[in-house]
């Protein structure tokens, strides 16, 4: 098994299966994960979203709104895709002092989150 160092170490797209229990995986290579703008009402420099789409699927959720294609929306719940470039995102931002909100738009802790590990805190 291979172990992600960090939140920050890029995936290899073989780990990531096409499926995960009765949700699609997919893969977005160069999806921007990392994202400088601020939340005022937060007092946040950057916004973190390791996914887009959710295997959750909950009624009352806001998220599904944010997606573009209207056929993602309609099938919310039933896909998900990972963002694999959050490394080189990170390494090429300066980050120390700020503050960065973790998953604004979708849940972090999706489920194929105990297979490809983005949000677990790094090894110290």
């Amino acid at each position: 098994m291979q172990l992600q160092a960090s939140l920050f170490e890029e995936l290899s797209s073989p780990s990531i299966p096409a499926t995960f229990g009765q949700t699609r995986v997919g893969i977005r290579n160069k999806a921007a994960a990392l994202n400088k703008g601020g939340i005022d009402y937060l007092n946040c420099n950057y916004s973190l979203n390791p996914y887009v789409g959710c295997g959750f699927g909950c009624s009352y959720c806001y998220a599904a709104f944010y997606v573009a294609d209207e056929g993602q929306r309609r099938d919310w719940g039933h896909w998900v895709d990972v963002k694999t470039d959050a490394e080189r995102q990170i390494a090429g931002s300066d980050l120390k002092g700020q503050r960065v909100m973790m998953s604004t738009a979708t849940d972090p802790y999706q489920p194929i989150e105990s297979k490809v590990e983005l949000t677990r805190l790094p090894q110290l």
